[in-house]
């Protein structure tokens, strides 16, 4: 069977239970454009599915989302036997894991003596205020019924 039809075959599956596909209906089209939507699903290779989801930027949660949605596809294809065997890998990367920035104690006071470059003259008095800490209608000095 084609990529093309068994993916269109499973998204309707996938959306007649109700799940709201049109993400991996997307990533689908994507993966089709990828292989070429007139490739039979057996002759996909697990080199060309890794080529696919390596893509061209580094290791991400985008990856994990199409080996996900990738795998669901192969898993329906061999339950309904499509294929015999899935071209997936057989172990999923983990991603890398967030690693917060914890700031020095110069850096602190550094940006906190960076305030002072970042006080602007009002246009309407001679007060400084704090680009930062105020609300945008008081920096943009909007008046509500001006001009009314």
């Amino acid at each position: 069977m084609r990529l093309s039809e068994i993916v269109s075959q499973y998204v309707a599956f996938r959306k007649s239970l109700g799940d709201d596909f049109s993400s991996a209906e997307s990533l689908f089209k994507t993966f089709c454009r990828y292989m070429g939507g007139d490739i039979e699903l057996a002759d996909i290779s697990t080199g060309d599915v890794q080529a696919f989801l390596a893509g061209t930027r580094d290791l991400s949660g985008y990856w994990r989302r199409k080996f996900d949605t990738l795998s669901g596809l192969y898993r329906y294809a061999i339950s309904r036997g499509f294929i015999d065997r899935s071209p997936m890998p057989s172990i999923a990367v983990r991603t890398p894991r967030f690693k917060p920035y914890i700031y020095t104690e110069d850096e602190v006071r550094r940006l906190l003596n960076g305030i002072s470059t970042c006080l602007t003259l009002c246009a309407n008095n001679d007060e400084t205020v704090p680009i930062g800490l105020t609300p945008i209608p008081t920096r943009c000095r909007v008046r509500p019924f001006a001009g009314i």
